[in-house]
């Protein structure tokens, strides 16, 4: 990949759609829970980590060339939007994760280590 698809790709996990699921925390955290809401955030982590993975394979360009046949399989733009999907999947799954974690560790801490003021208190 050229130096400018790199950055673009590594942009848009942080930028591009974080805001996004760390938009989302409240209205899925309150419908599933707040465990749920963490699984959904990390499977959808998984899935991009899959798609990015999978980005390098040939059975990848295969699989994408299903979905959109006007790509040709021997060209790598299969390949540069696999990556920036699966950053996309990534950084929705961030905002999800970072936004509920704090919360539910907040919730099932122990009643004496809630207010301590140092954070080794906090580790069993």
């Amino acid at each position: 990949m050229r130096p400018a698809a790199i950055t673009g790709s590594s942009s848009t996990n942080k930028g591009g759609i974080a805001w996004l699921g760390s938009a989302s925390v409240g209205i899925t955290s309150d419908r599933m829970g707040r465990r749920k809401a963490i699984a959904f955030g990390c499977a959808w982590g998984v899935l991009g980590g899959a798609l990015m993975a999978g980005a390098a394979h040939v059975a990848m360009r295969k699989f994408l060339h299903y979905f959109v046949p006007s790509w040709r399989s021997g060209t790598k733009a299969w390949s540069i939007v696999a990556v920036i999907i699966g950053r996309l999947l990534i950084g929705y799954a961030v905002g999800t994760v970072t936004g509920v974690a704090p919360v539910f560790g907040a919730e099932i801490a122990k009643v004496n280590h809630i207010h301590s003021p140092d954070g080794y208190d906090h580790f069993p």
